[in-house]
């Protein structure tokens, strides 16, 4: 919900009291939030502290006048700031020389109450459509900043080898992009249904973020469901029941928003920021959702180019294999050999070869590791 628009501020310049009190509790009658200055110089001094909407100024007062102040006003403050200057003259001169000195309109002594009410509506609403302008402006501006940092990460990951290092230089870069003290990935495996922060995570010790772990369950299916794409965010989320608790509890989460890393319509991870003072904004969701398809896509290259290199590694393995036993003679030598290379080079924790003899299994040769089980009956289905 957005919070209302606060209450413009009006302020009001004249050495006469009974005027400036009469300006005062009559612009309070239509909700407008208005101080006095006695003074130009008082009200040069006041709009150096406080932020206003719209100027009501004098013309005649003591020390410097309506016009050098109102001439100083937009010399510090710009042209944004309205300014309406009261006068008992309505000679030409006066006009001409209160428009040259930045005057945006003028209001004539005895103040015509209907028309001061709604030339303060049409000069406030002009100083928040500029104010909104400059806003938007400012927001335009961040964005691009933000979006040459993304672009500068995405070219810096493409030069990290290691993943320790990847993990840590995109989690580092990202916390100091959207001010957030704990910035982390989170890959899921999907064979195993787990989700576990891939280290190191920004903000975290070491043993504090692989306690962030946790196996995907049914009961869960009620909760946010990442799968879905759509980021989540709370800011509240010792409370929020969509969230596991367990989790915020580990990594101390007050506030947070995830995520979901998608390629291709698969579920790679989450892109993960907690604990931004004051909460996060629907701008830091959508930086970190324009960051996180990239991110996925690069982390799904990655897994591909390591699964290749493996299974590469694998078939150079097994030429060497076919060559040494293309050289060996005798079943015995042959199936030793055979036995303790796939087991070393294959990664398993026992081998062995059966005989089938008269419709049941010999066992003829056996290798294990330090691991690996003794005795274990064959699976007559299996083999």
């Amino acid at each position: 919900m957005n919070a209302p628009p606060p209450t413009p501020r009006i302020l009001v310049v004249d050495d006469d009291p009974n005027i400036a009190k009469t300006l005062v509790d009559l612009l309070a009658l239509h909700s407008y939030q208005a101080s006095r200055a006695e003074s130009g110089e008082k009200a040069l001094e006041v709009l150096r502290q406080e932020s206003f909407d719209l100027v009501i100024l004098d013309l005649r007062m003591p020390g410097i006048s309506g016009f050098e102040t109102c001439a100083r006003i937009r010399e510090e403050f710009g042209p944004s700031l309205p300014v309406n200057m009261l006068t008992a003259l309505g000679d030409t001169r006066s006009l001409r020389q209160g428009y040259e000195s930045g005057a945006d309109d003028f209001l004539q002594k005895p103040v015509d109450t209907p028309a001061l009410i709604l030339k303060v509506r049409a000069f406030l609403r002009l100083k928040a459509l500029h104010d909104e302008t400059v806003r938007h402006r400012e927001e335009a501006q961040a964005r691009v900043r933000d979006l040459a940092l993304l672009h500068e990460i995405g070219r810096d990951w493409s030069l990290i080898a290691e993943s320790e290092e990847f993990n840590r230089m995109v989690t580092q870069r990202l916390a100091g992009l959207i001010g957030a003290p704990i910035c982390f990935l989170a890959l899921y495996d999907a064979p195993g249904r787990t989700m576990a922060a891939a280290l190191p995570v920004c903000g975290l010790l070491d043993e504090v973020a692989r306690r962030m772990r946790y196996v995907v369950k049914p009961e869960y299916a009620g909760l946010w469901n990442f799968r879905s794409g759509r980021p989540y965010v709370s800011n509240r989320a010792a409370s929020d029941p969509r969230l596991i608790q367990e989790m915020v509890r580990i990594a101390g989460i007050e506030s947070i928003v995830l995520v979901p890393m998608m390629t291709g319509g698969s579920f790679l991870g989450l892109l993960g920021a907690a604990n931004k003072p004051g909460g996060f904004s629907d701008a830091d969701v959508q930086l970190l959702t324009i960051f996180a398809g990239p991110a996925g896509s690069f982390l799904r290259s990655r897994q591909i180019f390591e699964s290749q290199k493996r299974h590469a590694a694998r078939l150079e393995r097994l030429t060497s294999l076919v060559g040494e036993m293309s050289a060996t003679e005798g079943r015995g030598p042959l199936l030793d050999l055979a036995s303790s290379r796939i087991r070393s080079d294959l990664g398993y924790d026992r081998v062995a070869f059966y005989q089938a003899s008269e419709g049941d299994l010999r066992l003829e040769v056996e290798t294990r590791g330090p691991t690996g089980a003794v005795g274990v009956p064959p699976n007559r289905e299996l083999l």
